[in-house]
């Protein structure tokens, strides 16, 4: 397999975290499989920012989208929503992550992987504000929305990365040993655990492929 993993910073790998998921990936999957880290910190899904948005950028615009549009993958995993659930309308995020990911399925087969986000609610204080109220829409709202957008692809329902996250992380802790102090990237603990539900999703969804 060769998979492209897009998203935003929680794909790319910033601040205290040694080894970015797509990098674990490959060490959970076969010695010839290779995950290729086309995340990039700031992006959202949809085409254009809001006005003023300082920390915005649309991955529309991002140099790593004419990359992966060349790459000869078998599989694409996106994660998407951390910063559209800031930034962005949510009807147009369905429409506009739906068609980022179709420039992924001209150069069939490609088979779509989609993840849902982790929770986002342990947030440092000084963000708790419009942290919170992204944490809120991408809690609630995300999950449903991405799953419109499986279906709009033709991709098998979302890979929930919220149930795994809550076994360890309860709903009432104040704190959550798999993130960052800002409440929002995964530590290498974390990072690890989507690379171990990510590489599981694809062995399962291989098998049944070949059964």
């Amino acid at each position: 397999m060769q998979i492209l993993c897009v998203g935003d910073s929680l794909t790319e790998g910033i601040g205290n975290v040694s080894k970015p998921y797509p990098a674990r990936l490959e060490e959970h999957l076969g010695a010839r499989d290779l995950a290729f880290n086309l995340g990039a910190r700031h992006t959202i899904a949809s085409r254009v920012c809001p006005a003023r948005a300082r920390d915005c950028r649309s991955y529309w615009a991002s140099p790593l989208l004419r990359h992966a549009s060349a790459a000869n993958a078998t599989h694409a995993i996106f994660l998407f929503g951390t910063n559209d659930a800031r930034y962005t309308k949510m009807d147009k995020f369905v429409s506009e992550y739906t068609e980022l990911i179709r420039l992924f399925q001209r150069k069939p087969p490609i088979r779509i992987l989609i993840g849902v986000l982790p929770p986002l609610r342990w947030a440092d204080p000084d963000l708790v504000g419009p942290q919170t109220r992204s944490a809120t829409i991408a809690e609630k709202a995300l999950p449903d929305l991405l799953r419109t957008v499986a279906t709009n692809v033709g991709a098998d329902p979302p890979i929930d990365l919220r149930a795994p996250w809550y076994e360890r992380c309860p709903r009432t802790a104040g704190t959550c040993r798999l993130m960052q102090r800002d409440g929002l990237h995964p530590n290498n603990a974390g990072t690890e655990l989507i690379a171990r539900t990510f590489a599981r999703a694809l062995r399962h969804r291989e098998s049944k492929r070949a059964s």
